[in-house]
């Protein structure tokens, strides 16, 4: 830097002027005397800590833009993980949750063990907990955000929730106060299965519902990354680019 130099080399004119000669020393005293008399030192020196306070500026912008950029990136990552644990509830077929299997129970009349075809409801529960869970951790991640898209969306999808309240809690399902889900798993295993199935399968189902918000949510949030401005140490603005790829290949 210019100015930077420039302040260096005063500097180390000022203080070596008593290792020369007398007559030099003399005159150079006399000269620095003079620049400061008129101001010239002062004018440098304050042109120099502008410019130290510009860099620490732009360095403070880049560090906040950073910090929403991580917190966007935690609402998409917090999005898919919620879109993942809802294909668990809206899977069918062979895998399906959803699938009866063959289990031994002892008969109660003759007390001997006969396989017999039911549910998993300890599977169906843990994905319910998993959903649960997840549905939670965006809540959490998108209350953070400024933008206003991944708010309305996230808005729009705890909406969803609310308006099945009343079923969700007969299933063992309950919205706190706080929006988030909790799940009681032996009311939940002790719920009516037609329910639970007409609830969490199929794309216009609850669970295909909040699906489609994850998936809003994330987009949104993206969306927000990729729009976002850094500035960098010369005050220069850097566009954060194409960061979905960015975001693909390190999560």
């Amino acid at each position: 830097m210019t100015i930077s130099t420039n302040y260096y080399n005063y500097s180390s004119s000022l203080f070596s002027s008593t290792s020369q000669g007398s007559s030099n020393g003399s005159n150079n005293i006399l000269g620095q005397y003079m620049s400061i008399k008129n101001g010239s030192y002062k004018k440098l020196l304050s042109a120099y800590y502008k410019k130290m306070d510009a860099e620490e500026a732009g360095s403070s912008s880049t560090t906040g833009a950073t910090s929403e950029k991580s917190k966007m990136l935690a609402t998409k990552k917090d999005a898919d993980s919620l879109k993942e644990a809802t294909d668990k509830l809206l899977n069918t077929g062979k895998n399906s949750i959803w699938e009866q299997v063959e289990k031994e129970v002892k008969d109660e009349k003759t007390g001997q063990m006969v396989k017999v075809k039911d549910y998993d409801y300890d599977r169906i529960a843990k994905a319910m907990n998993e959903f649960a869970s997840s549905y939670n951790s965006v809540l959490e991640s998108a209350s953070k955000q400024n933008d206003l898209s991944v708010l309305k969306t996230t808005a729009y999808m705890t909406g969803i929730t609310k308006s099945n309240k009343v079923a969700l809690g007969k299933m063992g399902i309950t919205v706190g106060a706080d929006n988030k889900l909790t799940v009681d798993e032996s009311k939940l295993k002790a719920a009516d299965i037609s329910s639970l199935k007409s609830y969490f399968t199929g794309s216009s189902s609850f669970a295909g519902r909040i699906q489609g918000k994850a998936f809003d949510i994330g987009k949104s949030a993206m969306n927000a990354v990729n729009s976002l401005k850094t500035y960098n140490k010369g005050g220069n603005i850097n566009q954060s680019g194409d960061l979905g790829n960015w975001f693909d290949m390190v999560c």
